[in-house]
């Protein structure tokens, strides 16, 4: 997922923000969903769609991240840094 900003008379900058896929399925096998097919019922999502977004397959829709979200009481700031994790370039 790319997020531009840019702003007139400004050169464009890029932010790249990644899933972090390891804290998702940490905080699903913590809740005591070990499985895929666990966390999509839990989530009432479909089961290939959630396996896509918990191996990093694909990338999650709003809709999947709200379910996540609400469905293991997840705080803003934890959300965040699943969800939006700075993919920060290596020097």
């Amino acid at each position: 997922m790319n997020l531009r900003n840019t702003k007139v008379g400004e050169k464009m900058t890029e932010c790249e923000f990644n899933v972090d896929v390891i804290a998702m399925n940490d905080v699903a096998r913590h809740a005591g969903d070990k499985t895929n097919t666990a966390v999509s019922k839990r989530l009432n999502m479909n089961r290939n769609t959630v396996a896509n977004v918990m191996k990093g397959k694909e990338r999650p829709s709003s809709a999947f991240m709200f379910a996540f979200v609400s469905a293991y009481s997840l705080e803003p700031e934890a959300a965040g840094k699943i969800f939006f994790k700075y993919n920060l370039p290596v020097a």
